[in-house]
């Protein structure tokens, strides 16, 4: 089996040894374990699928998995997971809100937000999205099918699935004073979609 290199793992076990300190070296040696055997399992996934599973959502289920093999609960192992993606949008939350000091720069976020996501949230993907007619200084999409959700669900962990949108929050909530970030339904939550939208004020 071929050992995938992967950042999240490594950025995680920081936060693994702080909370289970006797047992971070059988986790961390588990879960890239799993890992490996996902991406393998997974292995005719499209590139453009693998450009979300292999650097967010395989390493997640593979450390929750790993956490509940040594006795962690399900709740605890998924409030690890959100606690780290939440610490991990800091950093790119920080750098958006420094470019965006740029004077007038703040006008092109909601275009570049909708070029990003045809381009990185697509079909090829694996999404589906309702994308609404343009408006200036305005950008409003709704997620009606999402792997991170689909995937998830497939390998019986749907808890960790909030931690993949609360840092979209994080990263996007507060890019600049006079754009506003919202989403009031999530797939995660049990709605029909996820509302995006992003607006000048």
């Amino acid at each position: 089996m071929e050992k995938q290199k992967n950042s999240f793992l490594d950025e995680i076990s920081t936060l693994i040894c702080q909370r289970y300190d006797e047992k971070h070296m059988a986790i961390l040696s588990s879960a890239r374990e799993r890992y490996d055997a996902l991406c393998t399992e997974n292995a005719d996934e499209p590139k453009a699928v693998q450009t979300h599973t292999r650097s967010r959502i395989y390493p997640a289920i593979a450390v929750f998995e790993s956490l509940i093999a040594v006795g962690v609960s399900r709740e605890d192992a998924a409030q690890l997971i959100l606690d780290f993606y939440m610490t991990r949008a800091r950093k790119p939350a920080k750098t958006i809100q420094n470019l965006l000091k740029i004077p007038g720069l703040y006008k092109v976020v909601p275009k570049l937000f909708l070029v990003g996501v045809k381009k990185m949230f697509g079909p090829d993907a694996g999404f589906k999205a309702k994308h609404y007619k343009k408006e200036k200084g305005c950008f409003r999409m709704d997620m009606l099918e999402c792997p991170y959700m689909n995937i998830c669900r497939k390998y019986g962990c749907p808890e960790i699935v909030p931690a993949f949108c609360a840092s979209d929050d994080v990263a996007y909530g507060n890019m600049h004073p006079k754009l506003l970030w919202g989403r009031t339904k999530t797939l995660d939550r049990g709605d029909a979609y996820c509302d995006f939208k992003l607006t000048m004020k």
